[in-house]
């Protein structure tokens, strides 16, 4: 920490991952921006960084996942849907159908009956705007 370069943040830091109890930490800042904590403090924190990678969603599960046709396919499921300028019914009718069976082979039953539970709200939505 006597680098010249650096200088010494003091601080605290609200520990919320072990009951929240107060964490005193001395943090020294390099010039170009990183961080550097003493070895005690580093083991906390990656224990607090591997916890928050834990509960971090699969990026590769939610952006362009490949059950939805994957983001080089130009029939992806959101393309379609937005190219279409489908409503919500019927943009979840599209998905329903296009991952059949492909998220979860077991499921394919299961998606095609959500297709239809939303294409059926769809049509129940124009047949009450057609009868007032």
């Amino acid at each position: 920490m006597n680098n010249s370069s650096n200088f010494t943040v003091g601080g605290f830091v609200n520990d919320t991952f072990n009951g929240g109890s107060e964490l005193g930490m001395i943090v020294e800042i390099s010039a170009t921006g990183g961080v550097v904590l003493e070895n005690e403090q580093k083991e906390r924190w990656q224990t607090h960084l591997n916890h928050l990678k834990s509960i971090m969603p699969d990026k590769s599960r939610v952006d362009h996942p490949t059950h939805y046709g994957g983001k080089d396919d130009p029939y992806e499921a959101i393309k379609v849907i937005e190219a279409w300028k489908l409503d919500f019914p019927l943009g979840n009718t599209v998905k329903y159908i296009s991952r059949a069976g492909k998220k979860d082979a077991t499921k394919l039953l299961e998606d095609l009956e959500k297709a239809k539970w939303y294409l059926q709200r769809k049509i129940d939505q124009l047949t009450k705007n057609i009868t007032h």
